[in-house]
């Protein structure tokens, strides 16, 4: 098998699982699976699905990390880029605010 060609594929069937886990609650399987996407196929939208995860299990450091991860990476001026300063400005400030 060449890589390019099936990863993409790969990942799609795993996102297609970690989305129905995200919508059934089970925040902590539908993260790992995006995780697994990511390592099958480095898309930056995987990083704000995990940082979404994180975000929902309580775990604010590290939904700030993939938040920031996923602005890093992002293009200069996305549509998105708005809320997601704002989610990583609210989660900054519950961490300053000794919120977890």
């Amino acid at each position: 098998c060449s890589g390019p060609t099936w990863r993409p594929a790969i990942a799609k069937a795993i996102v297609d699982d970690a989305v129905a886990q995200y919508n059934l609650g089970h925040f902590a399987e539908a993260s790992a699976l995006f995780e697994q996407a990511y390592r099958s196929d480095p898309s930056r939208v995987l990083l704000f699905n995990i940082g979404q995860c994180h975000r929902r299990l309580g775990n604010n450091d590290l939904a700030l990390f993939f938040y920031r991860r996923y602005l890093d990476q992002a293009p200069p001026n996305p549509p998105e880029r708005p809320d997601v300063v704002k989610r990583v400005a609210d989660l900054e400030r519950s961490l300053r605010d000794g919120r977890t």
